[in-house]
């Protein structure tokens, strides 16, 4: 590697927040709650700027009580949760889709509903989660909401958001102004936190991003990789091989 040898990366920048287009905004979210783990921050600076927010819930989240420790309608129960995360960050609308949690796959009948939201909402932005995710419904959104916006003509810039692994960051998202709504808005959802300290876990993330950010000011960050809609099937390749390859699970 002598001679022409130079580094393939360097440090994620912390974007200037003016240069993310003011409008419309949808989040496409597999679950209710991922939405507000993923990119409550940057919901809150959307609302901020007057920017009005739709949230799409593809799912009702039914199987987020695998040890029935609830014991009652819990999609009912994470709908109500949604909602009241929802008045905290300032949503203007929910979507439920209504389809199957833990079954999901990118097809025509997902694609098309997603679609059709896209097109009446007009984006200037979408956010979804990252191809780098663990759980198959948050992949399948992934590539569904990509395949969407580029079926739908749409013009919106496609950040992907990080839930339960880390993305390759395009850029960071100082959300410090904000981090006080958002864990109120995680707060919300009660029935998973039985399971999972969302609200210590995600903040000690979005605090431990800010590791090579040296600003005064600057102690909370949501991580995006923004991606072209119609160039997810080749990004999806190449990760896949990358996987295949060095036997990563």
């Amino acid at each position: 590697m002598s001679g022409g040898w130079r580094p393939f990366r360097s440090w994620t920048p912390l974007v200037d927040p003016r240069t993310i287009q003011c409008g419309p905004v949808v989040v496409v979210s597999p679950h209710p709650d991922d939405e507000v783990i993923g990119c409550g921050g940057a919901i809150a600076f959307h609302v901020s700027r007057g920017d009005p927010v739709h949230v799409v819930h593809v799912t009702g989240g039914e199987a987020g009580d695998p040890k029935g420790l609830f014991g009652g309608d819990l999609v009912a129960v994470r709908r109500r949760e949604a909602r009241e995360a929802a008045e905290v960050l300032g949503v203007k609308e929910l979507v439920g889709l209504g389809f199957q949690d833990g079954g999901l796959e990118p097809n025509a009948e997902l694609v098309g509903r997603l679609a059709t939201e896209v097109r009446r909402i007009g984006p200037a932005t979408a956010y979804a989660p990252s191809p780098l995710e663990c759980h198959p419904d948050h992949l399948a959104v992934c590539v569904a909401a990509a395949a969407a916006l580029a079926e739908a003509g749409s013009a919106a810039r496609l950040f992907l958001f990080e839930v339960n692994h880390p993305t390759l960051a395009s850029f960071l998202l100082d959300v410090t102004p904000w981090i006080d709504v958002k864990r109120e808005a995680l707060a919300r959802f009660a029935s998973q936190q039985r399971y999972n300290d969302m609200i210590g876990k995600r903040l000690g993330l979005a605090y431990a991003r800010t590791i090579n950010i040296d600003l005064p000011g600057v102690e909370y960050v949501e991580a995006f990789m923004e991606v072209a809609p119609a160039r997810m099937p080749e990004l999806w390749r190449d990760l896949a091989e990358l996987h295949a390859k060095y036997g990563l699970p």
